[in-house]
């Protein structure tokens, strides 16, 4: 029974974490496109690298920062 509230609660944690996670991504990446609609492309190039470092695959933020 410990096992497996163990399991429960970090499958729980994990859960919560990964969608933090993702929003963390989108908000780079919004502020990216902020910066970027602003003219501020260096500033874009930061943010869209803050996205990439935290999810190598998301190609979206790899073709804006190509843009910027």
């Amino acid at each position: 029974m410990f096992f497996m509230n163990k399991f429960i609660f970090l499958l729980i944690s994990l859960t919560i974490s990964s969608a933090c996670y993702t929003q963390s991504c989108e908000q780079y990446f919004v502020r990216g496109n902020s910066k970027f609609n602003q003219n501020d492309h260096l500033g874009a190039i930061t943010e869209y690298t803050k996205a990439i470092k935290l999810n190598p695959s998301y190609t979206d933020a790899y073709y804006w920062r190509g843009c910027a």
